[in-house]
């Protein structure tokens, strides 16, 4: 992120810390905030898929996750705590808003009914046991001369 100087910050000049430091509270990011959006984290072992998802500030009645033959989707909201006042805010970064990340898995080869999700300190845990392999039957097939 490129960061640039600009002077649009009213400041109290009797301010120890505006005397001292000026420049710290003069700085803004150049690019716009962008809306939340959670980290994921995906490991596949043979028997299952393991999903991490940082969800920090996330309640998680906030979220909802659904499941369907071919996709997990994580949606859910970060809710921004609102203050009377702003005095005293020199700048925000943090993000929040509704949120959707949907991650693409092969059609059927999860077992739905055995998945499971735990929320502690901010990390959802989502984990995918994989259907047991079908045992591949072999055909052999007979090609026929055209004619």
């Amino acid at each position: 992120m490129s960061l640039m100087i600009r002077r649009t910050i009213p400041v109290n000049k009797n301010d120890l810390f505006t005397r001292l430091l000026p420049s710290v509270w003069e700085v803004e990011a150049a690019t716009e905030r962008k809306p939340f959006l959670p980290a994921i984290d995906v490991h596949e072992t043979q028997e299952r898929f393991t999903i991490t998802v940082e969800l920090p500030g996330i309640d998680e009645n906030d979220v909802e996750l659904t499941l369907t033959k071919d996709a997990l989707t994580i949606s859910g909201e970060k809710k921004e705590v609102v203050t009377d006042s702003k005095e005293g805010i020199y700048r925000k970064e943090r993000t929040f808003g509704k949120f959707s990340r949907t991650l693409h898995i092969a059609e059927y080869c999860v077992d739905a009914e055995k998945a499971e999700a735990q929320f502690a300190n901010g990390l959802l845990t989502i984990v995918l046991p994989k259907l047991v392999e079908q045992t591949a039957q072999v055909r052999k097939i007979e090609i026929k001369k055209q004619g």
